[in-house]
């Protein structure tokens, strides 16, 4: 994220109006003022289409960022979109989880374990299913 802010600049509190946790909003604000970075500078081989697609993409308030399907449809994205090859993924992402969830040091940790977890297979511990497992590890 501070990585990010480096390259977009520190967002005002208006344009944080969506996020709803305090600690994320306090965190933001308190982050140096950062200058916007020129994206042509920082990415100097790159095509004009596509700095123009990833300025629309970089955009701190959702409401002023490009959609999915605009992006999808957005000239750079012509020359290796295969739109026959597309489909919907047939559910929604629930941010509850995350939106709702304390942000501490271990439970950033247990969300990175179980996100690894869920696309690796790792061996068990003797006697306990891996579901046992994984409840084990989301409780403090």
């Amino acid at each position: 994220l501070k990585l990010t802010v480096k390259l977009l600049g520190r967002p005002t509190k208006d344009e944080l109006w969506f996020v709803s946790n305090l600690n994320a909003m306090n965190f933001m604000l308190q982050l140096p003022e950062y200058k916007a970075q020129d994206l042509s500078l920082k990415f100097p081989k790159a095509p004009p289409s596509a700095l123009d697609l990833l300025s629309s993409m970089l955009i701190f308030n959702p409401k002023k960022r490009i959609s999915l399907h605009a992006a999808m449809e957005h000239k750079f994205v012509e020359e290796f979109r295969e739109q026959e090859l597309e489909q919907d993924a047939g559910f929604h992402v629930k941010m509850d989880d995350v939106e709702n969830l304390i942000l501490t040091k271990r439970n950033l940790q247990k969300m990175l374990y179980a996100e690894v977890r869920a696309f690796r297979d790792f061996p068990s511990v003797a006697g306990a299913s891996s579901k046992q497992q994984d409840t084990e590890m989301m409780i403090d």
